[in-house]
């Protein structure tokens, strides 16, 4: 995974990218996958691109980073779910899209609606 990232930031020419690739290679925690995801642009960039175009030799090349965001992500609902058990609460995320995306997401109020990638949001 390192080596790729590398190799894109290089290819893109990015000397900023290439700083956070090589500070998140030493630092990297896999228990703190979600700092490392929301903190580094070129992480929450790539594997976003990756999950979108359903490349699987991108998806592939962040499988061992998707695993660990995934499983603390998957701990983390569980554990929120737990402390607030009938709180509820409402997130915002803003994004553009297409009207025709807008309808289809419309007429399929109360239905499974599959995304992908991650959503994400701060408070």
């Amino acid at each position: 995974m390192w080596s790729a990232c590398r190799y894109k930031a290089i290819n893109e020419n990015n000397g900023t990218y290439l700083g956070q690739i090589d500070e998140f290679k030493s630092l990297y925690d896999p228990n703190k996958a979600i700092q490392f995801y929301s903190k580094n642009p070129f992480l929450f960039r790539w594997v976003n691109a990756a999950l979108r175009c359903e490349n699987m030799e991108k998806i592939f090349t962040f499988h061992p980073f998707i695993t660990h965001l995934h499983k603390q992500l998957t701990a983390l609902s569980q554990q929120q779910g737990l402390e607030r058990s009938s709180s509820q609460y409402t997130l915002y995320r803003g994004k553009k899209l297409p009207r025709s995306i807008l309808q289809q997401l419309s007429d399929n109020k109360n239905n499974l609606i599959s995304m992908k990638g991650f959503l994400s949001t701060t408070t």
